[in-house]
């Protein structure tokens, strides 16, 4: 599972996917793909001049989505690893009544530091 959430101020974003992840591990590298599924909504905040913003301004929308993407992790150390990922979006909005469809492909590309916490197996007396 995964969520966004961005605000800014021509728009905020809220999302929440889930689907599959595939994964392997060569050496000290841990290459990974995924594709999930969700839904997205958008909220745009009201136009400066309601008069220049058409007769009906977009207020909120929503949106089924299709995410794809992968990423790759590398272990520099035996509790720390160094990350990078690639996701790429699928938005379709306008299906609630307008004539045409906005559709649009935000990507991410970040990259990360993983600590894996050394938990000690518990000893019984």
């Amino acid at each position: 599972m995964r969520g966004t959430l961005a605000t800014g101020s021509a728009a905020s974003e809220k999302t929440l996917e889930g689907g599959l992840k595939l994964a392997t591990t060569w050496r000290r590298l841990h290459p990974y793909g995924d594709f999930m599924l969700g839904g997205g909504v958008i909220n745009f905040p009201p136009p400066a001049n309601p008069i220049l913003a058409g007769p009906v301004p977009l207020k909120r929308d929503s949106s089924f989505l299709y995410i794809y993407g992968g990423g790759i992790t590398y272990d520099v150390k035996r509790d720390w690893s160094a990350m990078v990922d690639y996701q790429h979006q699928y938005w379709d909005l306008g299906k609630g009544g307008r004539t045409t469809p906005l559709r649009f492909y935000p990507q991410a590309f970040s990259f990360g530091v993983v600590y894996h916490i050394p938990f000690k197996p518990y000893k019984h007396r």
